[in-house]
């Protein structure tokens, strides 16, 4: 039995530590999505130059000091320059920044311009101000080149039926449970399932993301509300093949009288097999509760299959042991959506060790994406 402890003192400190990790979270992840208004010119000697580029050519970066639009224009020749970085966060070598030769229509080209807007199809000419490429909807359209933000070649498995399929956001997890595949720095995710459970995830590095989640409680009268955090670290064993992430879902609550009991939650590990968006994952954790642990693990079987450019299907599956009797959960359902939004829908179903009814429970989730996702 869990001993409540009343403390309003504890209460309030508790409180006021949770809400000011959550600011802390928050303000580091604002802020590490808030670009400069600067672009950055790293020179071959490793030197930096913060400027506002006007415009460049196959030669040269015409360019002012950052700040000061309206001063002197000038100029650098190429060949000192090691890479540019645009305040929009493109970076480009400088050895990409000339485009593929006009003879070249067999590649396909994805390109995106600074106003998010994307472009598919194969580079018909170019000049040094701007490209021209052929797109499927409108025909040749010719782009300049200050305005590019992403320009990279088409991969043979991105193209489907002639269409091309864009990176899914939304492909770190399942409709609850992380895969291997971990958010890459600045991507970022807000998950609500159910209207009650809400969760913020963002990438600090390309191998490490933490999530903060709550059930708002306090909105039915309340008195505190139980929150958990979720950090992450994903690995990968072979590039877009193997993936193993290892991670924490720590429980804990905010004043209803639990802080003291120490919390509860599940130490995991999973390993994915697959590329992003069609994979298996397999997954072990144990859980804890009050400093004490769970006598044997849980298993997860798992999996997401990308059906068209923008519906995968889910499942995500549990055996585990109550008092020694071997249960588990089994799940299906899907994912629609495109770059900015998703929802996950399903029906998950207990299986219970000796019991012969069936039931099954519905799933609906919300999946918003911020930051750099790429």
């Amino acid at each position: 039995m869990l001993k409540k402890f009343n403390s309003n003192q504890t209460n309030f400190t508790m409180k006021r530590f949770f809400i000011m990790l959550a600011i802390c979270v928050l303000q580091t992840m604002l802020f590490a999505q808030k670009p400069s208004l600067c672009d950055t010119i790293v020179l071959k000697n490793d030197k930096t130059i913060l400027a506002n580029i006007a415009k460049t050519t196959d030669l040269k970066i015409f360019y002012h000091k950052c700040g000061d639009t309206g001063g002197n224009e000038r100029t650098l020749n190429k060949s000192f320059v090691k890479e540019i970085r645009t305040f929009q966060g493109a970076k480009k070598e400088t050895s990409e920044v000339v485009l593929p030769s006009a003879s070249d229509t067999t590649q396909l080209w994805h390109i995106q311009i600074i106003d998010g807007n994307d472009y598919f199809g194969p580079i018909i000419s170019q000049n040094s101000d701007k490209v021209v490429i052929r797109t499927k909807s409108l025909g040749e359209i010719g782009i300049p080149k200050y305005q590019i933000k992403v320009f990279e070649p088409v991969k043979k498995e991105q193209i489907v039926n002639g269409d091309y399929w864009y990176n899914s956001p939304h492909n770190t997890r399942h409709f609850w449970s992380p895969n291997g595949y971990g958010l890459r720095r600045g991507e970022g995710y807000y998950q609500n399932t159910w209207v009650l459970l809400n969760q913020v995830t963002y990438g600090f590095t390309d191998n490490f993301s933490i999530g903060v989640g709550m059930i708002p409680t306090f909105l039915f009268g309340a008195s505190g509300f139980p929150f958990w955090v979720t950090p992450k670290f994903s690995l990968p064993l072979q590039k877009d093949l193997v993936n193993l992430g290892v991670g924490v879902m720590y429980i804990n609550a905010v004043g209803l009288g639990l802080e003291n009991e120490g919390g509860a939650g599940v130490t995991y590990g999973v390993l994915t097999l697959g590329p992003r968006d069609r994979n298996m994952t397999l997954g072990l954790g144990y859980g804890f509760a009050g400093g004490d642990w769970a006598k044997s693990p849980t298993l997860t079987l798992s999996g997401m299959l990308r059906a068209t450019k923008k519906f995968s299907f889910l499942t995500e599956n549990y055996l585990f042991s109550i008092e020694g009797e071997r249960s588990g959960i089994i799940s299906v359902g899907g994912r629609y959506g495109g770059k900015n939004i998703a929802v996950d829908f399903g029906l998950f179903a207990p299986l219970i060790s000796g019991e012969d009814f069936f039931f099954a429970l519905p799933w609906l989730g919300l999946n918003v994406p911020f930051g750099k996702h790429r």
